[in-house]
C-alpha cells in the first residue's frame, strides 16, 4: 500500500499547464510564409521581432490583426508518444522522444487546477491534455538523488504558425520521496522534473508563481531538497508562506517567435517513484488573414487579393508608381510595398526617415481588407475631343483637339486612345504630348498625374462635302476606371 501512495502521490505531483499566446493564423494552404523572429521578411534591415512594420506596406503589424483573436485548447487525441489538439485554427503536436531510461504515458483529459498563480487567470478549471514522464522506470530508494541515474527525454510542442512570445503557466511542478533511512529523518523531500529549453533565440522570463516555482537561466522547475516535513504535502499548490511546502505554479513567456519548444526533461531532488504527472493547457492570440491565402495580413502586402496594394490602400498618399515588389509579398494579389528603405524601427520611408525612430505610419482603411474595394488603385479618365470648325468647306483644313484627364486617385500609366480619321478626312500633321502613330491612328501617354490634362491636336484636310462623325476612345490604361468600361466602342 505505501509503494502505491507513493506512486500515486509523484505520478500526480506535477501539473504542467502551458499557456501559448499564438500571433499567427492557421490554414490549410500548401503556401509558406516568411516567419521567424530573427527573420527580415520586408528586407529592410530590420528583423521582424523588433520591426513595427513587417511588410513595409506603411500599416503598423498592430493595426493589421497581429494577435487579433483569442481562442484555446479542448480535447486531446494521443496515441504512443504522441498527443494533438488544437487551438481554434492552430493545429498542436505534443510529442515525446525516450531513451533507455524515459517513458511517457497518456491519461484521459484533466481539468487545470483553479488555484490562481497565473498571468492570466481565465485558464483555470479548463480542459488539459494530461500524461506521466518518467526520467527512471526502475526508481531505487525514494531520497537517492534522481539525477544519479535518471534518463532525459526530449519533449517538443510544434504549432501549425509561428506564436510570437508564448506564455506557458505550470501548475503543480514536482513531487515529492517520503525518507525510509536516516538522512532526513523521517520527512518529506522534494524532487521536481526540470525542463530546459532547447529550442534556440527564446529566451525566458518569469511572470508570476508562488515561491516554489523556480525559472533559472533557460530551466524551469520546483526547487528540490526542500525538507517538507513529516506530513504528506499533497499535490496542491500553496501560496503565501507555505509555497515553498508545497507543489510548485507559476507563468512563464518564453520571448521570441517559434513554431516549435523542445525541452530536455529530467529528474533533479530526490528520486521519488522517478516519474511526474504533466497537464498542459494551450491558449493562443491568432493574426487575421483576410483572404486565406495563407500570408497574415501584417506580413501580406495586399490584405484582400484585389490587386490593390494595402500601402495604397491605406490613408496615406502613397501611389502605385512609389512602389516596389517584395518577393513572397502576396499569394496571388499584389506584391508590391514601399521597398527596403526604413527607419530603424521599420517604418518605411517616406513615412519615416533615414536613421529616424518614428513609431507612426498611415492609418488602415476598410478598402485594405474589402476585395470589391479597390478605388485607391483607379484612376478616373476622361477624355473630351472639340473641332475647330463645325461646318467646314470641301478642301478647308481642321483641327481636332482631345484632351485626356485624370480624376485620380491615382496617377495613370499606360493610356492609349484610339483616334482614327474617318473617309472624307486626310491626315496632316499631329501635335502634343505623347505619341501619336497615323499608320496604327493610337495616341500613347505613359502617364498622366492626378488631376492634370495632355492634349493632342490632330490636323486634317476635308476631302468630301457631307456628314463627317469622328470618334477617339480610350482603349487600354494600367489602372482600372471605375465609372467607364475603355475599349467599349464608346
Amino acid at each position: 500500500m505505501e509503494v502505491f501512495n507513493n506512486l500515486f502521490r509523484h505520478r500526480f505531483g506535477l501539473k504542467v499547464v502551458f499557456l501559448l499566446l499564438l500571433f499567427i493564423s492557421f490554414n490549410n494552404t500548401a503556401f509558406s510564409q516568411c516567419t521567424g523572429a530573427e527573420a527580415d521578411c520586408d528586407q529592410d534591415g530590420v528583423v521582424n521581432l523588433s520591426d513595427l512594420d513587417d511588410d513595409n506596406d506603411g500599416i503598423l503589424d498592430i493595426d493589421e490583426g497581429i494577435c487579433s483573436t483569442d481562442v484555446q485548447s479542448g480535447t486531446w487525441s494521443k496515441s504512443a508518444t504522441t498527443a494533438t489538439g488544437n487551438a481554434g485554427t492552430v493545429d498542436i503536436t505534443f510529442s515525446v522522444v525516450n531513451d533507455s531510461r524515459t517513458q511517457v504515458t497518456y491519461y484521459s483529459d484533466g481539468n487545470l487546477n483553479t488555484t490562481n498563480f497565473w498571468s492570466d487567470a481565465s485558464v483555470a478549471g479548463d480542459t488539459s491534455l494530461q500524461f506521466e514522464i518518467a526520467w527512471d522506470r526502475n526508481p531505487e530508494i525514494e531520497t537517492d538523488r534522481a539525477d544519479n541515474d535518471a534518463g532525459t527525454a526530449t519533449v517538443t510542442i510544434s504549432f501549425s504558425k509561428t506564436l510570437i512570445n508564448p506564455v506557458i503557466h505550470i501548475d503543480r511542478l514536482g513531487g515529492s520521496g517520503l525518507n525510509t533511512a536516516s538522512v532526513y529523518g523521517n520527512d518529506y523531500i522534494s524532487g521536481s522534473a526540470e525542463f530546459t529549453l532547447t529550442t534556440p533565440g527564446v529566451t525566458l522570463s518569469r511572470l508570476s508563481g508562488n515561491s516554489a516555482f523556480k525559472v533559472s537561466g533557460n530551466k524551469f522547475y520546483r526547487e528540490p531538497f526542500v525538507n517538507l516535513g513529516s506530513s504528506y504535502p499533497g499535490v496542491e499548490a500553496k501560496s503565501g508562506s507555505n509555497g515553498n511546502k508545497a507543489m510548485a505554479s507559476g507563468s512563464i513567456e518564453f520571448v521570441g517567435a517559434v513554431t516549435s519548444l523542445t525541452f530536455s526533461v529530467t529528474g533533479i531532488g530526490v528520486e521519488g517513484t522517478g516519474s511526474d504527472g504533466v497537464e498542459m493547457v494551450i491558449q493562443s492570440c491568432t493574426n487575421t488573414d483576410t483572404d486565406g491565402d495563407g500570408i497574415d495580413d501584417y506580413l501580406d502586402t495586399d490584405s484582400d487579393n484585389d490587386g490593390c496594394p494595402d500601402a495604397v490602400e491605406a490613408t496615406g498618399s502613397i501611389q502605385p508608381s512609389d512602389l516596389t515588389e517584395l518577393a513572397n509579398g502576396s499569394n496571388g494579389g499584389s506584391s508590391n510595398n514601399l521597398g527596403t528603405a526604413s527607419n530603424t524601427k521599420g517604418i518605411p520611408l517616406p513615412l519615416g526617415t533615414t536613421g529616424g525612430a518614428e513609431t507612426v505610419g498611415q492609418a488602415t482603411t476598410s478598402a485594405v481588407t474589402d476585395s470589391s474595394n479597390h478605388l485607391a488603385c483607379s484612376a478616373d479618365l476622361s477624355l473630351t475631343k472639340i473641332v475647330s470648325e463645325a461646318v467646314p468647306k470641301k478642301g478647308a483644313t481642321i483641327v481636332y483637339t482631345l484632351e485626356l484627364s485624370n480624376n485620380g486617385p491615382v496617377k495613370a500609366t499606360g493610356i492609349k486612345v484610339v483616334d482614327a480619321l474617318p473617309v472624307g478626312l486626310s491626315f496632316v500633321s499631329e501635335t502634343g504630348a505623347g505619341t501619336y502613330s497615323s499608320g496604327t491612328n493610337l495616341w500613347t501617354v505613359n502617364n498622366l498625374n492626378v488631376g492634370s490634362t495632355k492634349t493632342l491636336q490632330l490636323t486634317a484636310t476635308v476631302d468630301n462635302t457631307g456628314l463627317i462623325k469622328n470618334t477617339a476612345e480610350i482603349t487600354e490604361s494600367d489602372q482600372e476606371d471605375v465609372d467607364s468600361s475603355p475599349n467599349s466602342g464608346y
